[in-house]
């Protein structure tokens, strides 16, 4: 049976083709949701960005195959043959992998919430997985030392920056008490004044005009006497 005959069939709808030889096939883009294909050969197909959500592949024998973006949602992979098999890209995502042989297969960039639960218990001798399709568990002691790091950058961040520091104003001081406001008084009173100058200190003598010379020019004189005369 070939590839050709299965879809018509599968277009009909039958689902169930276990055990069938499609090694080397071309199913390419092939639309199978929810097929039966326990315990088939499929060695070194092209299944690429074919769908195969919800199908039965358990047991099957993928070794070598090309599943680059493939959709394998919710696909029954357990004890499937995947050795050196290419899963780059496809969508793994509550597929069941418990005993499937996944030795030196190609998984990176596979899309699945946690592709280590998804992998857990099949075989990954020298399989190829990149860290953004892993979900990685976050070390206690890691998620310490990083939150002391966000708490420290916190801190550094609430605190004033030094413009700020130097604007703000200093707080106005409470006003005097009765009691300061009677010290100071006391104080001010206490203070030395000058000496007041005495009144008659202050007096200017003034001469009177019967004590004032007269400062006469020996021209005036003459011209006194000469006017006498006549």
């Amino acid at each position: 049976m070939d590839i050709k005959q299965i879809i018509k069939q599968y277009s009909s709808g039958k689902r169930d083709f276990s055990g069938v030889n499609l090694a080397y096939s071309d199913l390419c883009k092939v639309n199978l949701k929810e097929i039966n294909l326990e315990s088939a050969s499929l060695k070194e197909a092209n299944i690429s960005e074919a769908d195969l959500t919800g199908a039965n592949l358990s047991k099957i024998n993928l070794e070598n195959a090309d599943l680059r973006k493939a959709n394998l949602k919710g696909a029954n992979l357990s004890n499937a043959i995947l050795r050196g098999a290419s899963l780059r890209g496809a969508n793994l995502t509550d597929a069941i992998m418990q005993g499937a042989n996944l030795e030196l297969a190609d998984l990176r960039e596979a899309i699945a919430p946690n592709l280590q639960n998804t992998l857990k218990g099949a075989k990954l001798k020298s399989t190829k997985i990149s860290k953004q399709s892993q979900t990685v568990t976050k070390h206690p002691l890691k998620d310490k030392s990083s939150s002391k790091a966000v708490q420290a950058k916190e801190k550094l961040d609430s605190q004033p920056s030094k413009t700020e520091q130097e604007i703000q104003i200093p707080p106005l001081k409470p006003p005097h008490s009765e009691e300061e406001k009677q010290k100071n008084q006391e104080t001010k009173s206490k203070e030395v004044k000058p000496h007041p100058i005495p009144p008659e200190a202050k007096k200017i003598e003034h001469k009177s005009p019967e004590h004032k010379e007269e400062n006469v020019s020996p021209q005036a004189s003459e011209h006194n006497e000469k006017s006498g005369e006549n």
